[in-house]
Protein backbone atom coordinates (compact mmCIF):
# COMPACT_ATOMS: atom_id res chain seq x y z
CA UNK A 1 0.00 0.00 0.00
CA UNK A 2 1.35 3.28 -0.77
CA UNK A 3 1.59 5.85 1.58
CA UNK A 4 0.79 9.21 1.71
CA UNK A 5 3.80 11.82 1.51
CA UNK A 6 3.94 14.50 4.03
CA UNK A 7 5.85 17.67 2.58
CA UNK A 8 7.66 19.32 4.96
CA UNK A 9 7.79 23.54 4.37
CA UNK A 10 11.38 25.61 5.48
CA UNK A 11 10.73 28.53 6.12
CA UNK A 12 12.83 30.76 4.76
CA UNK A 13 15.47 32.80 7.00
CA UNK A 14 19.08 33.19 7.30
CA UNK A 15 20.70 30.24 8.71
CA UNK A 16 24.26 30.15 8.48
CA UNK A 17 25.86 27.56 6.11
CA UNK A 18 29.21 26.16 5.95
CA UNK A 19 31.29 26.98 3.48
CA UNK A 20 32.95 25.02 1.10
CA UNK A 21 32.68 21.48 3.21
CA UNK A 22 34.98 18.64 2.09
CA UNK A 23 32.92 15.20 0.68
CA UNK A 24 32.49 12.71 2.98
CA UNK A 25 34.60 9.46 3.40
CA UNK A 26 33.60 6.58 1.47
CA UNK A 27 30.71 4.82 2.72
CA UNK A 28 32.27 0.78 2.21
CA UNK A 29 35.25 2.51 4.69
CA UNK A 30 32.77 3.89 6.81
CA UNK A 31 30.59 0.58 6.83
CA UNK A 32 34.51 -1.71 8.17
CA UNK A 33 34.56 0.53 10.98
CA UNK A 34 30.92 0.70 12.34
CA UNK A 35 31.27 -3.21 11.92
CA UNK A 36 34.55 -3.72 14.29
CA UNK A 37 32.36 -2.48 16.82
CA UNK A 38 29.05 -4.05 16.06
CA UNK A 39 28.56 -6.53 13.88
CA UNK A 40 24.72 -5.87 12.92
CA UNK A 41 25.21 -2.84 10.98
CA UNK A 42 23.70 -3.26 7.61
CA UNK A 43 24.98 -0.83 5.40
CA UNK A 44 26.26 2.86 5.47
CA UNK A 45 23.32 5.06 3.63
CA UNK A 46 24.88 8.33 3.60
CA UNK A 47 28.51 9.63 4.84
CA UNK A 48 27.87 13.77 4.63
CA UNK A 49 30.57 16.51 4.28
CA UNK A 50 32.54 17.38 6.29
CA UNK A 51 31.16 19.67 9.63
CA UNK A 52 34.75 20.85 11.13
CA UNK A 53 37.77 19.06 12.24
CA UNK A 54 37.86 15.90 9.80
CA UNK A 55 34.88 14.95 11.20
CA UNK A 56 31.52 13.91 9.20
CA UNK A 57 27.52 12.50 10.06
CA UNK A 58 26.89 9.28 8.67
CA UNK A 59 23.55 7.40 8.36
CA UNK A 60 23.42 3.96 8.67
CA UNK A 61 21.32 1.03 9.70
CA UNK A 62 21.15 -2.25 11.66
CA UNK A 63 19.53 -5.17 11.23
CA UNK A 64 16.93 -7.55 13.44
CA UNK A 65 14.06 -9.23 13.47
CA UNK A 66 10.76 -8.92 15.22
CA UNK A 67 7.93 -11.21 15.59
CA UNK A 68 4.34 -10.77 16.89
CA UNK A 69 1.97 -13.79 17.75
CA UNK A 70 -1.45 -14.48 18.66
CA UNK A 71 -3.55 -17.80 20.09
CA UNK A 72 -6.60 -19.33 18.15
CA UNK A 73 -8.03 -22.36 19.59
CA UNK A 74 -5.03 -23.11 21.98
CA UNK A 75 -2.99 -22.98 18.67
CA UNK A 76 -0.24 -20.57 18.50
CA UNK A 77 0.63 -18.52 15.47
CA UNK A 78 3.65 -16.67 14.82
CA UNK A 79 4.51 -13.97 12.00
CA UNK A 80 8.25 -12.97 11.48
CA UNK A 81 10.07 -9.98 9.56
CA UNK A 82 13.53 -8.68 9.27
CA UNK A 83 13.59 -4.71 10.31
CA UNK A 84 15.72 -2.09 9.69
CA UNK A 85 17.01 0.15 12.51
CA UNK A 86 18.02 3.53 11.89
CA UNK A 87 21.29 5.04 13.46
CA UNK A 88 23.34 8.47 13.10
CA UNK A 89 27.25 8.25 13.96
CA UNK A 90 29.63 10.85 13.90
CA UNK A 91 33.31 9.63 12.65
CA UNK A 92 36.90 11.55 12.45
CA UNK A 93 39.02 11.36 9.93
CA UNK A 94 42.83 11.60 10.87
CA UNK A 95 45.39 12.74 8.63
CA UNK A 96 46.53 9.47 7.73
CA UNK A 97 43.08 9.29 6.28
CA UNK A 98 42.13 6.43 8.78
CA UNK A 99 38.71 6.73 10.51
CA UNK A 100 37.48 6.64 13.81
CA UNK A 101 33.60 6.30 15.46
CA UNK A 102 33.38 9.44 17.44
CA UNK A 103 29.96 8.83 18.60
CA UNK A 104 26.64 6.86 17.64
CA UNK A 105 23.13 7.76 18.31
CA UNK A 106 20.13 5.51 18.07
CA UNK A 107 17.23 7.41 16.53
CA UNK A 108 13.48 7.07 18.36
CA UNK A 109 11.31 4.22 17.51
CA UNK A 110 7.53 4.36 18.22
CA UNK A 111 7.35 0.33 17.13
CA UNK A 112 9.82 -2.23 15.35
CA UNK A 113 10.68 -1.24 11.74
CA UNK A 114 9.22 -4.02 9.58
CA UNK A 115 10.70 -4.66 6.23
CA UNK A 116 7.45 -5.49 5.05
CA UNK A 117 6.04 -4.35 2.51
CA UNK A 118 9.23 -1.85 2.26
CA UNK A 119 12.54 -1.03 4.53
CA UNK A 120 13.17 2.01 6.76
CA UNK A 121 13.18 5.05 4.79
CA UNK A 122 15.13 7.91 4.72
CA UNK A 123 13.82 11.37 3.92
CA UNK A 124 15.73 14.79 4.34
CA UNK A 125 18.73 15.38 5.91
CA UNK A 126 20.04 18.73 5.97
CA UNK A 127 23.45 20.49 7.48
CA UNK A 128 22.89 23.98 9.34
CA UNK A 129 23.27 26.10 12.66
CA UNK A 130 19.63 25.82 12.89
CA UNK A 131 19.84 27.36 16.39
CA UNK A 132 22.35 30.11 15.74
CA UNK A 133 24.89 29.15 18.57
CA UNK A 134 27.62 28.95 15.65
CA UNK A 135 27.82 25.02 15.71
CA UNK A 136 25.81 22.71 13.07
CA UNK A 137 23.08 20.35 13.42
CA UNK A 138 21.53 18.01 11.39
CA UNK A 139 17.56 18.33 10.54
CA UNK A 140 16.55 14.56 9.54
CA UNK A 141 13.56 12.62 8.79
CA UNK A 142 12.63 8.75 8.57
CA UNK A 143 9.59 6.68 8.14
CA UNK A 144 9.03 2.71 8.53
CA UNK A 145 6.60 0.11 8.77
CA UNK A 146 5.26 -1.50 11.78
CA UNK A 147 4.66 -5.25 12.60
CA UNK A 148 1.99 -6.30 9.96
CA UNK A 149 -0.92 -7.30 12.45
CA UNK A 150 -3.51 -10.19 11.45
CA UNK A 151 -6.56 -8.76 9.55
CA UNK A 152 -5.47 -5.09 10.99
CA UNK A 153 -2.14 -4.15 8.54
CA UNK A 154 0.61 -2.33 9.47
CA UNK A 155 0.96 1.28 10.27
CA UNK A 156 3.42 3.70 8.64
CA UNK A 157 5.07 6.03 10.97
CA UNK A 158 7.58 9.15 10.10
CA UNK A 159 9.86 11.09 12.48
CA UNK A 160 10.85 14.40 12.06
CA UNK A 161 14.03 15.80 14.02
CA UNK A 162 17.07 18.28 14.75
CA UNK A 163 20.01 16.48 16.30
CA UNK A 164 23.43 18.56 17.93
CA UNK A 165 26.22 17.21 15.90
CA UNK A 166 28.91 18.34 18.20
CA UNK A 167 27.63 16.11 21.30
CA UNK A 168 25.13 14.10 18.72
CA UNK A 169 22.31 14.25 20.58
CA UNK A 170 18.48 15.55 20.53
CA UNK A 171 17.93 18.98 19.83
CA UNK A 172 14.14 18.29 19.18
CA UNK A 173 12.11 15.13 18.01
CA UNK A 174 8.34 14.59 16.72
CA UNK A 175 6.34 11.62 15.35
CA UNK A 176 4.88 13.56 12.43
CA UNK A 177 2.80 10.97 11.02
CA UNK A 178 0.71 7.74 12.13
CA UNK A 179 -0.96 6.35 9.08
CA UNK A 180 -2.47 3.09 9.71
CA UNK A 181 -4.05 0.94 6.97
CA UNK A 182 -6.87 0.29 9.60
CA UNK A 183 -9.76 2.89 8.90
CA UNK A 184 -10.96 2.77 12.41
CA UNK A 185 -7.75 3.54 13.62
CA UNK A 186 -6.11 6.97 14.77
CA UNK A 187 -4.74 8.83 11.87
CA UNK A 188 -2.35 11.86 12.66
CA UNK A 189 -0.51 14.15 10.23
CA UNK A 190 1.78 16.85 11.36
CA UNK A 191 3.60 19.91 10.04
CA UNK A 192 6.37 22.01 11.65
CA UNK A 193 7.62 25.22 10.86
CA UNK A 194 10.95 27.64 11.71
CA UNK A 195 9.47 30.98 13.27
CA UNK A 196 12.61 33.38 13.31
CA UNK A 197 12.78 35.53 16.16
CA UNK A 198 13.84 39.25 16.42
CA UNK A 199 16.47 37.88 18.69
CA UNK A 200 18.61 34.42 18.94
CA UNK A 201 17.32 30.94 18.10
CA UNK A 202 13.72 30.57 16.43
CA UNK A 203 10.86 29.13 17.70
CA UNK A 204 9.45 25.86 16.19
CA UNK A 205 5.84 25.37 15.62
CA UNK A 206 4.30 21.51 15.00
CA UNK A 207 0.36 21.85 13.74
CA UNK A 208 -1.00 18.45 14.18
CA UNK A 209 -4.54 17.07 12.81
CA UNK A 210 -5.46 14.12 14.51
CA UNK A 211 -8.54 11.62 12.86
CA UNK A 212 -10.09 9.05 15.69
CA UNK A 213 -12.44 7.20 13.95
CA UNK A 214 -16.54 8.14 15.13
CA UNK A 215 -18.40 4.47 15.14
CA UNK A 216 -22.00 6.93 14.77
CA UNK A 217 -20.66 8.87 11.95
CA UNK A 218 -18.57 6.33 10.29
CA UNK A 219 -15.57 8.01 9.43
CA UNK A 220 -12.39 9.79 11.08
CA UNK A 221 -13.40 13.33 13.16
CA UNK A 222 -10.10 14.91 13.15
CA UNK A 223 -9.03 17.47 15.66
CA UNK A 224 -6.10 20.41 15.31
CA UNK A 225 -3.69 21.03 17.74
CA UNK A 226 -0.50 23.43 17.72
CA UNK A 227 2.53 22.81 20.03
CA UNK A 228 5.21 25.50 20.29
CA UNK A 229 8.76 25.10 20.88
CA UNK A 230 11.24 27.61 22.27
CA UNK A 231 15.25 26.99 22.01
CA UNK A 232 16.72 27.13 26.03
CA UNK A 233 20.69 27.50 25.33
CA UNK A 234 21.80 25.91 28.43
CA UNK A 235 20.08 22.54 27.38
CA UNK A 236 21.17 23.04 23.81
CA UNK A 237 17.80 22.06 22.79
CA UNK A 238 14.05 22.98 21.94
CA UNK A 239 11.42 22.58 25.30
CA UNK A 240 7.90 22.63 24.82
CA UNK A 241 6.51 25.84 25.61
CA UNK A 242 3.80 25.67 28.67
Amino acid sequence: MRRPVLVFALWAFALPAFAQPKPGPRKVDVLRQLQHDRTDVKSVSDALEDIGDGRYPVLYVTAGKDCIHRVIDGQREESCSPTTLPHVAVVRRAADASLAVEATLDLPLEAAPWDVPDEMQWGIHFIKDYDLDGKPELMLAYGYHGPMVWAVGDTWYKHWCIINLDKLTMAIHEVVNVSPQAGSATLVESKWKLVPAKDGAPAITVTTSTGDYDERKGERVFRETVKTYRYDPAADRWVAAK
